[in-house]
């Protein structure tokens, strides 16, 4: 029976972990856009003016994990499509991946209801094995959503373990997310 516990408190931090709420971030002219934010997290929007906006999620409760989204909106000369948009990003990668314990990137794909999406995860061997401290992250996934040819978010999810509940709620925000045109309904 006590060998059970462990199990029951995993299962009840994962049922609490994954609910989520909507809550939508306006994007001046650019509509709103609706993200899936786990139950007992905050997103906070700044503007960056004549870039996009940008979005910070982190939990109301002290724990070492955060995600970012930067909203960017695409100048009508700049636009590409979603393949170029995913290559360069991908071409970022090798800067983490060299001094990350993966060596590599593992780019793993976003399950979006529309657009693309990837990310990567890379570990700081300097951390592996000692104490969480509050803002130094052991672990970093970048990643892009491309929803339309005006509009791409770059993102990073901040966690100390990749294996960790929150970090697969934090993943499931980010499929979450959906943009709302002005005067429209989400796509």
């Amino acid at each position: 029976m006590r060998n059970l516990f462990p199990v029951f408190i995993a299962l009840l931090l994962l049922t609490s972990a994954s609910e989520l709420r909507a809550e939508d971030f306006d994007l001046g002219k650019n509509g709103q856009l609706s993200v899936a934010v786990p139950e007992g997290w905050e997103g906070k929007a700044k503007e960056i003016p004549g870039v996009g906006v940008d979005i910070t999620v982190r939990p109301k409760t002290p724990r070492n994990m955060a995600c970012k989204l930067t909203v960017l909106f695409i100048p009508a000369e700049q636009e590409l499509t979603p393949e170029q948009v995913i290559e360069r990003w991908k071409g970022t990668l090798g800067q983490f991946a060299e001094g990350s314990v993966e060596k590599e990137a593992k780019v793993e794909k976003l399950n979006l209801k529309s657009g693309v999406g990837v990310y990567a995860s890379f570990t700081d061997p300097s951390l592996v094995g000692k104490p969480s401290e509050p803002g130094n992250y052991k672990v970093m996934s970048p990643g892009m959503i491309h929803l339309k040819k005006e509009l791409v978010i770059a993102t990073t999810i901040f966690a100390d373990d990749k294996a960790a509940p929150e970090f697969a709620v934090l993943v499931k925000m980010l499929e979450s997310v959906t943009l709302k045109e002005a005067g429209e309904k989400s796509i």
